[in-house]
């Protein structure tokens, strides 16, 4: 989960960069100069003199040359303080143009993401069809054949976390709903009712899964609750129709038709 943007250090084009590479997802070209830039400040913040002259000895520049370097470096030494109270200045517009970037890429990254959750996704299927839901005894993990396929299981669910965390990147800046939920993972409006959050939690409930586009996530969502209102609305008519057909409304009726000098309502 991105830091919360204007609350907390501004870190997003460092973990965004973190959390595709550790899936293997190309990183979006805005991160990477966001990155970029942040990098070269950092450099900039932190002359180092000694390394310089180091390495213009092993270049074998003359005495006057290196001198003249230092001199450089001595102006950049006295910049530093500054260039590094600037760095952190930026690092919220870093942060924001690293957002940015994703977001402009989040179709792209899902597609991707999408590959990599299904992988995962068929190995914790194939363990929890041989295991059940939850941990087996070591006894049965520890047979050949058996304990190949639990350590992929296992790896798979590795796997499938690191693909959560690059999803709700993709959720913090604005792509699909913003809290991970079954709608993320299945594929019909019923599987929603009193379904796990987690997908690794609905494929050992035996519910298929799949990694939803926002669209499809808007449209679970929206069908959800259209489907709650108009049970609402079914609710309140059945109140409706009770309180009229009660007794007592009913002899209200007949009380107000006896007044009224009407044959009283026989219904």
């Amino acid at each position: 989960m991105l830091n919360t943007i204007g609350f907390n250090d501004h870190r997003a084009h460092h973990d965004i960069d973190k959390h595709l590479t550790a899936v293997g997802i190309t990183v979006p070209d805005g991160v990477t100069y966001a990155l970029d830039v942040d990098r070269a400040l950092q450099s900039a913040a932190s002359p180092d003199p000694a390394t310089d002259i180091r390495a213009a000895l092993a270049a074998g520049d003359t005495p006057a040359k290196i001198a003249a370097h230092l001199t450089k470096t001595g102006a950049s030494i006295a910049a530093a303080e500054q260039i590094s109270a600037a760095r952190t200045a930026i690092q919220i517009d870093l942060d924001r143009l690293a957002r940015q970037a994703l977001a402009a890429d989040a179709d792209r990254v899902h597609a991707e993401l999408t590959e990599r959750f299904n992988a995962a996704a068929a190995d914790i299927r194939k363990a929890v069809d041989m295991f059940g839901p939850g941990l087996p005894p070591k006894d049965i993990t520890s047979r050949t054949g058996v304990a190949k396929i639990w350590d992929e299981a296992v790896t798979a669910r590795q796997r499938l976390d690191a693909v959560r965390v690059v999803r709700t990147d993709l959720a913090d800046v604005g792509y699909g709903t913003p809290l991970e939920g079954p709608e993320w993972y299945v594929e019909h409006m019923v599987d929603l009712d009193n379904a796990p959050r987690k997908a690794v939690q609905l494929i050992e409930a035996g519910i298929a899964v799949r990694l939803n586009t926002a669209a499809e996530c808007t449209a679970l969502t929206a069908a959800r609750d259209a489907a709650a209102a108009a049970a609402a609305a079914q609710r309140e008519e059945r109140k409706r129709r009770d309180r009229e057909n009660s007794p007592m409304a009913r002899a209200f009726r007949q009380a107000e038709a006896i007044a009224r000098g009407n044959r009283p309502d026989a219904a």
